[in-house]
């Protein structure tokens, strides 16, 4: 500040640009909180890397378990086709 109290005029520039930036980045927080469908995309994309971790941990665990839904599948799908003697 200048010795009579008053900001300059370059310290008021200073002052402007600051709130300019701080402004563009307020801007910037509330449109991405806005974007949804980036947001979806991200914890889409987030979610799936998690999955393929898991499936790559527990390989033989998750074949078993789809062989056991595809296994109930197929009994409950011949169990309802029946042998046609109702």
């Amino acid at each position: 500040m200048s010795g009579k109290g008053q900001p300059t005029a370059e310290e008021i520039r200073a002052e402007i640009e600051q709130t300019r930036s701080h402004l563009s980045d307020t801007i910037d927080i509330l449109a991405a909180r806005l974007d949804v469908k980036a947001r979806v995309s991200a914890e889409v994309s987030a979610t799936r890397l998690r999955v393929l971790d898991f499936v790559a941990a527990h390989r033989y665990e998750v074949i078993a378990a789809g062989v056991g839904v595809v296994g109930g599948v197929v009994a409950l799908v011949l169990t309802r086709r029946g042998d046609g003697t109702d």
